[in-house]
């Protein structure tokens, strides 16, 4: 948890152009190991939404929570504004 929220004020004491922060919670409705075979397509589908974000620069940081009772993730987007934080 340390680690996550040192990420997070890294993210957002960095320089971004004007560019605004936005914290997303990401949780899931159960535990890793007990998600279905359509729900871990589901889980790698959002996982490379997420990887291409980062390479085009709108997520400045992300990662897991270590929390065994509730998987939950944090999320980082640098864009211009809500709207932004909100486009697929």
């Amino acid at each position: 948890m340390r680690i996550a929220l040192l990420l997070i004020i890294l993210a957002l004491a960095a320089p971004g152009a004007g560019k605004k922060h936005f914290l997303l919670t990401l949780n899931l409705t159960q535990e890793l190991k007990k998600l279905s075979p359509a729900q871990q397509e589901t889980l790698r589908q959002h996982t490379d939404y997420l990887n291409k974000l980062y390479l085009n620069g709108r997520l400045a940081t992300g990662g897991r929570v270590e929390d065994p009772h509730r998987p939950t993730s944090l999320a980082v987007l640098e864009v211009d504004d809500e709207a932004g934080s909100r486009e697929g």
